[in-house]
This record gives C-alpha cells, structure tokens and sequence, in this order.
C-alpha cells in the first residue's frame, strides 16, 4: 500500500493515510443518492492513489459515466423503489473485483481489466447475483434511514462534487482530494424495529406484479392481505420487498416458500388491487380540471 501511496498521482504520504484512518466512520449508503456520492468518493480515491490513467481508474471511470449518464433512473428505481438490492451490494461488488484484480497482480499475473459496468448489465437485466455481506456491514446495510438532522445536513454539504469525483486530480491540490474525502458522512439510526430478515429466494413473478413507487399500505388498506395455508395473513413487505423485520406483526410467515397454492392466491390480489390502483389513477387524470383558453 505504501508503493502504491508513493507512486500516485499527488504523492500522498503515509501520514494521510492514517488520517484516513482516523477519520473513518463506519456507515454505508442506504439510498440510491448516498451510493452514488460513495462511489464517488471511491472514484476520487482511485485516482488520487493508483493515478487517472491506472487501469483500474479508466475501468472505474467508464462504469461511473454510464451509471450517471445512462442507468442512474432505472438503477434508483431498483434500490429505492424496488428494493431488490441494497446499496451496500453494489459497493461489495466493485470491492470485490478490486480484490480480485489486485490479488492476481500480486502473483504477478496479468488479470484483465476489471469489468465493474457488468454490475450495471446485470442490474438492469435482472440477472445481478446478491454478494455476501459480512456480518459487519449486514448490520450496517439493513438498518433504517432516517431524515438527516442540521449537522448532518451540513457535513453532508461539504462532500466534494460528484462532478470530478472520478477525475482523479483536484485543482487546488492533493491536500484539497485529501480533506474532501476524510468528510464524514454520517447515517443516523432510526427507531429500533428488531432485526431485518431478507427474502434470499424472492419470486420475481410476484414482485413485478406491482408497479413501481406503490406503497404497501395502499395495498393493505384497500383489502387485507391474503392467508398462507396455515390461517395467517401472508407479510407482503417479506414477499413483494424482499425482506421484513422480525418485529413485524405478521412474522411468524417469514423465511417460508409460497405453495402452488399460496402463490395463486397473492398473484390474483396483486393483480386486483393493482387494477384498482390504475384505475383510481387514470380516473382521476381524465377528471382533472383543465384551465379553458379565452
């Protein structure tokens, strides 16, 4: 790592690596935006230590361009809509080929470019394998995001713009690359809702079924949930999200495979409340009020 420090583009030393270290706070991005400026932030450290024309950087770099200028709606609308991926999968993954890029250097051998836009392809195709996390960062991945507080706000401000952040050089300095990234980014936690238990076998059948940015609670509130076999109503939030907590009062139909049966049921009430849903949507746009020309 020292070699690497050394060579790079503006020369860190080893003292603002341990300033790095100093400064580090243990959080991850739980939204689309928050990952989007991590990644950044990521780019930014690329370039600074391995140089911009680092082949890591330049992979890293062609990702970024087309995660902003082509895939950034339909990526959000996976993380925050959909919820099929969190955040910290993303970031897992591009640690991960890092790793594994990195690893074969250092047994002298000459590994291909690492191809971080094929989580991009996989994303949006829906073929995108869900890496392990470890137990440290699952905790930190699955708790909840709430509003950020003043201070929050401000610390949040002062992160470097996501405009450079993969350009690897600044124009005031290293020193400016330095500050910019040692900002912390602070995730504050919300109310204590048990622990997150993810849906590792979603059925994608059932989940397409609703539409983006639909609320559960729309769902619910228009009709109940239908019954597993067993009597109880099945926990949509665990079925249609991807996940539930444990304190969720409908629990006790987590970690469980949907029957034949089970599955017939919950699509036939999807598909009935979503028509309701688009009804009551189309109706009140052809109801709108529509200003006359005089």
């Amino acid at each position: 790592m020292y070699g690497l420090l050394t060579s790079g583009d503006h020369a860190i030393q080893l003292s603002d690596l341990e300033l790095l270290k100093s400064k580090e706070v243990q959080s991850v991005p739980l939204t689309y935006y928050e990952m989007e400026r991590n990644l950044g932030m990521f780019g930014n450290l690329l370039g600074t230590v391995l140089g911009t024309n680092h082949r890591v950087t330049v992979a890293y770099r062609a990702f970024w361009d087309l995660l902003t200028s082509t895939f950034r709606d339909q990526v959000q609308q996976k993380i925050d809509d959909k919820r099929f991926v969190k955040p910290a999968h993303i970031l897992r993954s591009i640690h991960l080929k890092c790793f594994m890029w990195f690893s074969q250097r250092k047994l002298r051998q000459r590994p291909a470019d690492p191809d971080f836009a094929s989580i991009l392809d996989a994303l949006i195709t829906d073929t995108y394998v869900i890496p392990h996390l470890p137990p440290a960062l699952y905790k930190l991945a699955y708790a909840k995001a709430t509003t950020p507080s003043l201070d929050t706000q401000s610390v949040i401000s002062n992160t470097p713009s996501l405009g450079t952040a993969t350009s690897g050089s600044s124009s005031s300095g290293a020193s400016t690359v330095i500050s910019g990234l040692t900002t912390p980014t602070v995730i504050t936690g919300g109310t204590p809702k048990g622990t997150y238990l993810a849906n590792l076998n979603p059925d994608r059948d059932i989940q397409n079924l609703v539409d983006y940015g639909t609320k559960l609670t729309t769902l619910v509130t228009q009709a109940p949930p239908p019954l597993m076999d067993s009597g109880q109503q099945m926990c949509l939030s665990y079925f249609v999200r991807g996940g539930c907590w444990t304190t969720c009062k409908r629990s006790s139909t987590h970690a469980r495979h949907l029957t034949p049966a089970e599955k017939q049921r919950l699509t036939s009430y999807l598909r009935e409340q979503m028509q309701k849903i688009r009804g009551n949507t189309s109706v009140a746009t052809a109801t709108s009020p529509v200003s006359s020309v005089p």
